[in-house]
């Protein structure tokens, strides 16, 4: 037993320290020692430490490694009925999926998720709800992959209803934030924009806009700045600049440099919709703001986003026809949104160790 806790305690130093190859091997001496002497007391330690070899392996690019690693947890521990080993049993099939969309075999991939909720979707154990959430969420997006964004919809559907409450954990908030952010997306491929602007931004804005959480609100920011863009696609211009008004109020002093970065596009978005209402004062005044809030940052990408509201104000003065300018207003709105960042399926990482 002092050699299995040995060799556990340095794979998790390893991992720790990024050292994955290192971790690797001794995550399978743990491994190896429990299988020559499988003491039941010890199942919980010897399931986490196949969690995590598969884990690192796929974090290496060794999916398919990766995939044997999750089988053998499962065949090992899957019938256990402790609650700390089964919380790798299903960190285990959720990441077997994650790994099996990766590699395209979709369908293997959605018996996996479903596998996960429907074993474990009736717990009311934290961080099983949690695996239940990222399996439906990963469900969703692989969905997607297929070209069923419908049934996409409904999954992510379901995700909300299931955990719209769960306020205290936040796994589960960003997952549900993530949901809704997805949603919004699949319904504006599908050119269904009332849902999209009117239902899903303002449900995920009073489920989560004022909550402290960084991670939470680097996804509802995401979303506001989203939120404005789609309006102004849609000719509300107007409303598009209350929505940006709003993000820099948000989210103005925020550290965070993808926000900072935001902050400026929505600054810049601001003022192309205030040039196609005309509004000339406002519209240079928001320029003014961009410039003076970012004209001096070190960050390279506030820096050229700088650059581009000064070219694009420029010829604003030439007043330019409503056609050019609204040809700005879609090419920066466009270009704000190919930066967005696009949730796919992810393998869980367990951090009660």
């Amino acid at each position: 037993m002092e050699q299995f806790a040995q060799l556990l305690a340095d794979a998790n130093d390893a991992y720790d320290r990024d050292d994955y190859e290192q971790a690797i091997v001794l995550f399978d001496g743990a491994v190896a020692v429990f299988e020559a002497n499988p003491r039941p007391e010890l199942r919980a330690e010897a399931a986490e430490a196949l969690f995590y070899c598969g884990l690192v392996q796929g974090r290496l690019g060794l999916t398919d490694e990766a995939i044997v690693a999750y089988d053998y947890l499962i065949s090992l521990f899957g019938l256990c009925p402790e609650l700390a080993v089964l919380e790798f049993v299903a960190g285990a099939i959720g990441n077997k999926g994650a790994f099996l969309s990766r590699k395209g075999r979709f369908a293997e991939a959605l018996t996996a998720y479903d596998e996960v909720v429907n074993r474990f979707g009736e717990s009311t154990e934290p961080d099983l709800r949690g695996q239940v959430a990222r399996a439906l969420l990963n469900k969703g997006f692989t969905l997607r992959e297929l070209g069923k964004p419908t049934d996409a919809i409904a999954v992510y559907d379901e995700l909300v209803a299931r955990f719209d409450q769960d306020e205290e954990a936040l796994a589960i908030r960003e997952v549900v934030a993530t949901a809704l952010v997805n949603k919004a997306d699949v319904l504006g491929e599908l050119e269904r924009h009332e849902e999209k602007e009117f239902t899903v931004y303002d449900e995920l804005l009073a489920l989560l806009f004022d909550d402290p959480e960084p991670s939470i609100r680097l996804i509802i920011a995401r979303a506001l700045l989203n939120h404005g863009i789609a309006l102004g696609s849609l000719g509300r211009s107007a409303s598009a600049i209350d929505v940006c008004d709003n993000f820099v109020v948000a989210f103005g002093e925020d550290p965070e440099p993808s926000i900072r970065q935001w902050v400026a596009d929505a600054l810049t978005y601001k003022a192309l919709s205030l040039g196609l209402l005309d509004r000339k004062e406002e519209e240079f005044a928001a320029y003014a703001e961009l410039i003076e809030r970012f004209g001096e940052d070190s960050d390279p990408a506030l820096r050229e986003r700088v650059a581009t509201a000064m070219v694009i104000a420029g010829r604003a003065r030439n007043r330019p026809k409503w056609s050019k300018r609204l040809a700005d207003l879609r090419r920066v709105g466009a270009a704000i949104q190919r930066r967005r960042v696009v949730s796919s399926p992810r393998a869980g990482h367990r951090s009660a160790r």
